[in-house]
């Protein structure tokens, strides 16, 4: 939160773990996108909880690793879902399963 009692937007939040590797910062991502990737990853996979926070977790390090290039083209959780939906496929994969994601 910030001092006036607002919550600063994703972009603000990114440009503060980018910039400055705000920890603070990136936790406040995380809380607020983590609850979307876990029942997307939940839907698309149906694995128990263990596969799909294993998913999910793959997801932000992927995510961490690429967010000074994110270029604000779609939203961050849009874009935080397309990074979930290729660890997902990457899975399957890695499982020998061919599977579409919807």
């Amino acid at each position: 939160m910030t001092a006036g009692g607002a919550e600063p937007d994703d972009r603000t939040l990114v440009r503060q773990v980018v910039e400055r590797g705000d920890e603070r910062a990136f936790r406040e991502l995380y809380r607020r996108h983590t609850p979307m990737l876990l029942r997307m990853a939940r839907r698309l996979t149906g694995e128990d909880d263990g596969v799909v926070e294993e998913l999910v977790h793959d997801a932000w390090v992927r995510a961490s690793e690429a967010l000074g290039a994110f270029a604000w083209r779609s939203s961050l959780a849009t874009w935080l879902g397309g990074i979930l939906v290729n660890c997902v496929r990457g899975r399957w994969r890695a499982l020998g399963r061919r599977q579409e994601v919807p």
